[in-house]
């Protein structure tokens, strides 16, 4: 494809900004990708992805389109020790009533669903693959500042890295940075008015190890959770053990309404129920710390709210953002951009 423009700048190199560059790839001569966190050389967690610590799993549709941008996805995680997972049978759940193969509602039947890939977060990433792309560079532990503006049009972007300031021009800037976006307060500076936004409270919290087992194959399939039990002592509790790569687990206990979970998890804790104890009794030591997260709500700009700012960001700037809204929302601002 034809580039439409010089440079595209991407802020935070997440899923979601990893895709943004690599779609913005095929638009732009450059683009330069940044992060604030100083990224593992492999595949690990990290400070900037508290969620890393947690298993992950990739639905089926979001599978297929990354799999359009790289080809030898499902191959390349599978050689890496990423589990395929048919849902309805490899994966189940723990109710009052027994087994269940659906995690909604207790279904006592096996089913073939779809399939899906479960790994840690540092496998999914596809950040090897999009540094491979020829025309996408890199500047990690570098954090985006403020936007360059002339006219009032973003031009670029000034960034710090190790203390020390810079401004990269720029044609198109992407907000990937997720929870705590720059461009909300950018388009402030910018006179727009600030987005309405929706909070979502979720009030939930998890503790989570990853664990060494003696015998990985210790349960049937690829993991299982324990729902929560209305009559029981942990009313809002929920648990589970999940396989994943090199041979490890991950064990975690969750819970609701201020019933959380302890940031250590003892061999014998009642809210785990009894299944997740016998398999938690079969691990030697956590390879790992314990990984606590309290999840207290989401902050949500959709992109109608967006639209309601006083004038439209495309008369003065170029600005796309991937985290409040979807991918195809970059395939269009780079369209705009062309004209």
């Amino acid at each position: 494809m034809t580039a439409i423009a010089r440079r595209c700048v991407v802020g935070g190199s997440g899923i979601a900004g990893l895709m943004a560059a690599r779609l913005a790839s095929e638009f732009f001569d450059e683009v330069i990708l940044l992060d604030r966190d100083n990224i593992p050389e492999a595949p690990n967690t990290r400070d900037g992805v508290p969620q890393g610590n947690h298993f992950h799993a990739i639905l089926p549709g979001g599978l297929g389109i990354m799999s359009k941008f790289f080809s030898d996805l499902k191959s390349e995680l599978l050689a890496a020790g990423a589990l395929t997972c048919t849902v309805g049978r490899d994966f189940y759940s723990y109710w009052r009533e027994g087994i269940s193969y659906s995690l909604d509602r207790y279904n006592p039947n096996s089913f073939e669903g779809p399939q899906t890939f479960i790994q840690t977060r540092g496998l999914l990433e596809i950040r090897r693959n999009v540094e491979g792309v020829a025309n996408v560079s890199t500047r990690y532990n570098t954090a985006m500042l403020d936007p360059s503006i002339v006219a009032n049009r973003i031009c670029g972007v000034r960034v710090i890295t190790d203390g020390r300031a810079d401004d990269i021009e720029c044609d198109l800037c992407i907000d990937a940075t997720g929870k705590a976006p720059r461009s909300i307060p950018w388009l402030q500076k910018l006179g727009f008015g600030r987005p309405e936004e929706s909070v979502i409270n979720t009030d939930f919290s998890y503790t989570s190890v990853f664990m060494k087992p003696h015998n990985w194959d210790a349960f049937d399939g690829i993991g299982f959770f324990v729902m929560r039990d209305p009559a029981g002592g942990f009313a809002n509790r929920i648990g589970g053990v999940i396989k994943l790569e090199q041979g490890l687990w991950i064990a975690f206990l969750g819970g609701r309404f201020a019933d959380y979970p302890p940031r250590e998890m003892m061999n014998s804790h009642p809210g785990l129920g009894p299944c997740t104890i016998r398999s938690w009794q079969t691990s030697s030591r956590p390879p790992h710390p314990f990984r606590h997260r309290r999840a207290s709500g989401f902050r949500v700009a959709s992109g109608a709210c967006l639209e309601e700012c006083r004038r439209s960001p495309t008369d003065c700037c170029h600005l796309a953002m991937p985290s409040y809204i979807s991918i195809r929302s970059t395939d269009k601002a780079c369209l705009q951009l062309a004209g």
